[in-house]
């Protein structure tokens, strides 16, 4: 038995590991020890035994031969034969693929007839963008004015909504209201003047 232990210590330091079995600075400084000591009895047998299945009991682990550098590949000698990844999707327009080829992913209705209609693109939520003081100027372009334009109907329903254009509207309003105001007493002033010569 004692030999045996010896073995698996010698076995575990030629190939980079350590025994557990016993301790070393490392374990002793160990703010939580792992419960599961890696000592090479009971589940460790199977993973440093054998890779796990994948080499000959007690063969140290090999890189396995992959690539084309060889003209002919030579597989590496008794090991088992994994085989490709299979596949459970089939792409015959059942299951998933229905999602996709009806629905374009659920961006359109089901219904063919109305599957490029704008509506149901149109009716996802969406978020809006914050409106700036810059999106009520004056364009200073043809072509900002086109855009204006074009998007008029939807922005002046919004800009009635929106609290800092009516704060704007009104400041406006008012600014207007006191310069006629004062024009208005200046002609009289002038008026009254001219009337008393």
């Amino acid at each position: 038995f004692l030999g045996r232990k010896k073995m698996a210590e010698q076995y575990y330091r030629q190939f980079g590991g350590t025994s557990a079995s016993f301790l070393t600075k490392q374990t002793i400084g160990m703010a939580r020890p792992s419960v599961y000591p890696p000592n090479g009895t009971g589940r460790d047998t199977y993973i440093e035994g054998n890779n796990g299945g994948l080499y000959r009991q007690q063969r140290p682990a090999s890189a396995m031969t992959v690539g084309t550098f060889r003209s002919m590949k030579q597989p590496e000698f008794n090991l088992c034969d994994l085989g490709t990844k299979r596949s459970n999707y089939h792409n015959n327009g059942t299951g998933r693929d229905s999602y996709i080829m009806l629905s374009n992913g659920g961006f359109y209705p089901q219904k063919m007839t109305a599957e490029f209609s704008r509506h149901y693109v149109n009716s996802l939520r969406y978020y809006r963008k914050p409106q700036t003081p810059a999106d009520f100027t004056r364009p200073k372009t043809t072509k900002g004015a086109r855009l204006m334009a074009k998007t008029r109907s939807s922005s002046v329903t919004a800009a009635q909504q929106n609290p800092y254009m009516k704060s704007q509207t009104l400041f406006m309003k008012n600014r207007q209201i006191e310069e006629n105001t004062r024009r208005m007493s200046a002609y009289q002033q002038l008026h009254s003047n001219y009337l008393a010569q």
